[in-house]
């Protein structure tokens, strides 16, 4: 049997036509899709500080976490792809910070 081959990484102008040519079908990512951030912030708040709340991963991961974090406070809203990272960060799954909306999205 032979083994699969791998495909080369796109470039950087193949993937932006590979993203008009699904946003032009319609196809949804987790990517595009968004969510509040206030679910998500109440449980941080109860931890005190983001700083306690992402305890998983390196201090390298850690620190990617609560600058997304951050960034997703400053606009109210955060990606599905994010929301499921930063869920499971804190050691929740995305359906216990977000509830029916996680589902819905999972449909998307």
């Amino acid at each position: 049997m032979a083994a699969p081959t791998i495909p080369e990484p796109l470039t950087a102008s193949e993937r932006q036509k590979r993203r008009r040519k699904d946003h032009a079908e319609g196809l949804i990512s987790l990517a595009t899709v968004t969510l509040p951030i206030e679910p998500l912030a109440d449980i941080i708040a109860r931890y005190g500080e983001p700083t306690n709340a992402f305890r998983r991963g390196d201090a390298k991961q850690r620190q990617r976490h609560r600058r997304s974090y951050y960034r997703a406070l400053e606009t109210g809203r955060i990606t599905a792809a994010q929301a499921d990272e930063l869920a499971c960060a804190i050691g929740r799954h995305p359906v216990e910070v977000w509830g029916q909306a996680w589902w819905e999205v999972d449909e998307g």
